[in-house]
C-alpha cells in the first residue's frame, strides 16, 4: 500500500484546545546585542531597558521559537491571543513596535521580514538562547581521586558549534561529507494534551504520536503532514505508546503499557485492520520500537529480569522467539532507543551507563562489537538517522540544554549543533525530503510548602525552569537546586531574605542536595563530564569542592551526627551498596552493606535505607549485615525522604495521587500526613525544623508538543 497520507481513515477526535505562549515559563535568549527576558518583559541592552507590553512579548518570543521559519498570522494569533477575537490590526501594532526596538539598535542584531499573504519571520545574526550564553565550567576533580570517565569503558567490560543564521537561509549544519541547511519549522501537534514520541513515515507524509492528558492512557493518532488531518489510530482504556511506521506504510507497531507490568509490543494493520500481539517484554514497562527496511524484523529494548541492563532485543514481524542483538555491561542501566540505518546493516543506539550519563553506539547487525560514536558523557534523549544513512541526529543536554545535534555515522568527528533550541527537545523521528519530528517539552516545578493535614499549599519559588532536591538547615536556610537548562546551580534562602545563588555547575544531572547537621556545608550527588561524583559547598557559598569522583553511578548520600561522614548509596563494582565517606579523606570510602541498596538516611536509631528493587523501608545493623523491614512502601526508592527527630517521612506516588507519608524511625504505624498534588517524581522532600511545613516539588506547567523541522542537503 502506498504511503502517500491518504489510505488512513479512522475515528475523528476533539481535541483539547491550544495552549497559549505563557511569559512566565518562556527562558531568557539572546539577539544580537539585546538580551530578552520574556517572564519579565525586559529587552535590555547595554544600560537601556525597556519594558514591551505583555503581547509584543509573546510575539518577540513566538517568533524567535521558530528558529527563522516563517510563523503565520493564524498562528501568531494562536499563540498570543488564544481564543481572544481581535483584528490582524493588534498584530500589526505588535510588529510595528518590534520594528521600532530593532532600529533602535545600530548593529541591527535582528529583523522581522514580512512575508506577503503569509506572515513573519524573525533573522538574527546571532539568535542564542540564554542558556547557551552560560558555559561556566565544572571544577575538575582533585588529583587524588582521578580515575576514568563513567561510561568510558571498552565494549567487553561536542565539540563544535556551527550556528549562522542568514536571511536568504536557514542554520547551517556541516559534516564530513554532508551539508545540511535547515529550511523551515512548523508546528506539528500542539494542544493542551501531551503530544509525544513522533513517528514519521517513511514518505514523510504521515506522523504516528501518542497523545493523552497526563503523558499516561495515551492513545495514537495519526497526522496527514500534507493537509493538517487528524484521525484516531488507536484508543480505549488501554496506554498505547512509541509507534513506528512500517517501511512500506502499511502497519504501525506500538508499545501496550501497563502499570507494573511488562509492556507488549503490538501491531495494528491500516487503514482500518485488526491488532495483533507480536511479543511481550520480560520486565521493561515501555519501550522505542524499530523496524528494519526491509520490514522483516523489529527491534525494541527490554530487560532479561527486574533490575538487570537493558539490551535491545529483536523480533520477526510474523512473530516467533526474541534475539539478543546488544550486550551492555551488567552494571549499566542499559541500551535504549533502537533505530536501524537505511541499508539495514547497521544499529544505532543509545548505551545508558547511568543517570545523566550516555553516549551513541552503532552495532555492525552481521556482528562484531558496538562502534563509540559519541565520547561526552550526557543525556542522550533521542536519535535518528538521516536519509543518507551517513549522519545521526540526536538531542543532548551537552551544552546544557537539549538542543539537535549531528555526528557522522563513523564517530570520526565530533558533533555540530543543529540551530538553537528554545524548548527542551527530546525524541526524534526522521523522514523523507529531510523532515525532522522531534518532541518539544516545556516544563515548570516549583518548590511547594505545605503544612500536614492541609490541602493546597503556597508555592516558594516562581522562578521559570525546575528546582528540586530541597533541604532546610537547623536555622531555616531553605537550600535547593535550579535547572535552567544552561546547567544546574545551588541557591539558598534564610527566612525573610530573598535567594542567593551558591554556585553554578555545568551538570548533566544533580540530586539530593544535603545540609549537615550543623549546618555548615552543604552535599550533593552530580553527574558532570562523564563521572559522577559527591561535592560539597560551604554554607557561606563558593565553588563546589569534589569529595569523591567515580566511574559509577552514586544516587543517594546522608549526614552522620558528626558532620564529618557522609553515609552514600553507589553502584560500584556491579553492586548497589551503600558506603561511608569521610569529608576529611576524600577519595576514600569503605563498603557498609552487601549489595542491593539504593538509598540511605541516617536516623537517631542507625541507619535506614531502601533497597534496589524491593518496596518499602528498612533499618539496618550499625554494620550493615542485618536489616529489619519498617515499612510496605514506598514501592521504589526515592530520595523524597526525610528523617526528622523520631519520625521519617517520604513521598509515595502508587495511587491516583502523591502523598506523604510518614511512620517512626522505629517502625509502627504508617499514616497519611498529607496531599502532594503534582508531585514530581523527581523531588526531594525537607521539613522546617521551626513551622514543621513540608517542601517538595510540584509540577507546575508541563506541555509536550511536537514541531516539525525541514533540512535539506545541499552538500
Amino acid at each position: 500500500m502506498a504511503d502517500d497520507g491518504s489510505q488512513l481513515t479512522g475515528e475523528a477526535k476533539s481535541f483539547a484546545p491550544h495552549r497559549r505562549l505563557d511569559l512566565a515559563n518562556e527562558h531568557d535568549f539572546q539577539l544580537g546585542a539585546f538580551r530578552v527576558r520574556p517572564a519579565y518583559r525586559e529587552v535590555r541592552r547595554g544600560d537601556v531597558i525597556d519594558i514591551l507590553e505583555p503581547r509584543v512579548m509573546q510575539v518577540l518570543a513566538a517568533l524567535a521559537r521558530r528558529m527563522g521559519a516563517v510563523v503565520s498570522r493564524d498562528e501568531l494569533l494562536r499563540d498570543c491571543w488564544g481564543d481572544v477575537s481581535v483584528t490582524d490590526d493588534s498584530l500589526h501594532r505588535c510588529i510595528g513596535r518590534l520594528r521600532k526596538l530593532s532600529e533602535s539598535d545600530d548593529r541591527r542584531s535582528f529583523v522581522i521580514e514580512t512575508v506577503p499573504r503569509v506572515g513573519y519571520r524573525l533573522v538574527a545574526a546571532d539568535l542564542v538562547d540564554r542558556r547557551e550564553a552560560e558555559t561556566p565550567q565544572s571544577p575538575e576533580p582533585t588529583p587524588e581521586v582521578q580515575a576514568r570517565r563513567l561510561g568510558h569503558l571498552p565494549a567487553l567490560a561536542l565539540g563544535g558549534l556551527v550556528l549562522a543564521l542568514v536571511a536568504a537561509g536557514g542554520w547551517w549544519l556541516v559534516n564530513r561529507g554532508e551539508t545540511w541547511t535547515v529550511k523551515g519549522f512548523e508546528s506539528a501537534a500542539d494542544t493542551l494534551l501531551y503530544e509525544a514520541q513522533p513517528a514519521l513515515s517513511a514518505s514523510g507524509g504521515q506522523l504516528a504520536y501518542a497523545a493523552g492528558p497526563d503523558g499516561k492512557d495515551q492513545d495514537i493518532f495519526v497526522r496527514n503532514i500534507r493537509d493538517g488531518s487528524t484521525a484516531l489510530l488507536v484508543g480505549g482504556p488501554s496506554d498505547d505508546a512509541s509507534p513506528a511506521w512500517s517501511p512500506t506504510g502499511d502497519r504501525v507497531a506500538f508499545a501496550r503499557v501497563a502499570p507494573d507490568r511488562p509492556c507488549q509490543i503490538m501491531i495494528k494493520t491500516l487503514p482500518a485492520g485488526p491488532e495483533r500481539r507480536l511479543a511481550t517484554c520480560r520486565s521493561s514497562e515501555t519501550t522505542r520500537i524499530a523496524w528494519s527496511p526491509d520490514g522483516a524484523r523489529l527491534y525494541f529494548a527490554d530487560r532479561p529480569e527486574l533490575g538487570a541492563a537493558r539490551q535491545i532485543r529483536s523480533v520477526a514481524a510474523e512473530g516467533g522467539a526474541t534475539t539478543i542483538v546488544t550486550a551492555p555491561p551488567a552494571w549499566m542501566r542499559g541500551d535504549l532507543e533502537p533505530m536501524i540505518s537505511p541499508d539495514g546493516r547497521s544499529l544505532a543506539f543509545v548505551r545508558w551507563a547511568a543517570i545523566g550519563v550516555s553516549d551513541i553506539y552503532v552495532q555492525d547487525l552481521s556482528g562484531g562489537e558496538p562502534r563509540r560514536i559519541t565520547n561526552d558523557g550526557t543525556e542522550v534523549a533521542g536519535l535518528a538517522w538521516s536519509t543518507t544513512g551517513k549522519s545521526l541526529f540526536f538531542s543532548s543536554n551537552r551544552s546544557g540544554d537539549f538542543g539537535i545535534w549531528s555526528v557522522p555515522a563513523s564517530g570520526r568527528d565530533q558533533p555540530v549543533r543543529l540551530g538553537p533550541g528554545l524548548r527542551e527537545v527530546r525524541r526524534l523521528s526522521s523522514g523523507a525530503d529531510g523532515a525532522l519530528a522531534m518532541e518539544l517539552a516545556d516544563v515548570r516545578a516549583n518548590l511547594v510548602e505545605i503544612q500536614a493535614g492541609r490541602l493546597g499549599g503556597t508555592v516558594i519559588t516562581n522562578e521559570a525552569g525546575v528546582q528540586w532536591a530541597g533541604d532546610i538547615s537547623p536555622t531555616g536556610v531553605l537550600a535547593y537546586i535550579a535547572d535552567t537548562r544552561a546547567g544546574r546551580s545551588v541557591w539558598t534562602r534564610a527566612p525573610g531574605q530573598p535567594a542567593q545563588k551558591q554556585t553554578f555547575f555545568q551538570a548533566t544531572h544533580m540530586d539530593d542536595l544535603r545540609w549537615s547537621p550543623d549546618g555548615q556545608r552543604l552535599a550533593f550527588v552530580a553527574a558532570s563530564h562523564g563521572r559522577y561524583g559527591v561535592y560539597e559547598i560551604a554554607a557561606a557559598g563558593g565553588p563546589p569542592r569534589i569529595l569523591l569522583s567515580g566511574d559509577y553511578e552514586m544516587t543517594s548520600l546522608s549526614w552522620e551526627a558528626n558532620s564529618q561522614t557522609l553515609v552514600l548509596a553507589a553502584n560500584r563494582g556491579g553492586a548497589r551498596r551503600l558506603w561511608r565517606l569521610d569529608i576529611r579523606k576524600p577519595g576514600q570510602i569503605t563498603p557498609i552493606t552487601g549489595p542491593g541498596w539504593a538509598a540511605v538516611r541516617v536516623s537517631s536509631a542507625g541507619l535506614l535505607g531502601m533497597k534496589a528493587n524491593t518496596s518499602g523501608i528498612w533499618s539496618l545493623s550499625a554494620d550493615g549485615s542485618r536489616a529489619r523491614r519498617l515499612t510496605g512502601g514506598p514501592d521504589t526508592p526515592t530520595n523524597a525522604w526525610i528523617v526528622q527527630g523520631e519520625r521519617q517521612f517520604w513521598i509515595d506516588w502508587s495511587g491516583r495521587q502523591p502523598e506523604i507519608m510518614g511512620a517512626g524511625v522505629e517502625g509502627g504505624t504508617v499514616s497519611l500526613v498529607a496531599e502532594a498534588p503534582a508531585a514530581a517524581t523527581y523531588s526531594g522532600l525537607a521539613i522546617d525544623p521551626n513551622s514543621g511545613a513540608m517542601v517538595y516539588t510540584r509540577k507546575i506547567q508541563m506541555d509536550i508538543d511536537i514541531g516539525l523541522m525541514r533540512l535539506e542537503r545541499t552538500g
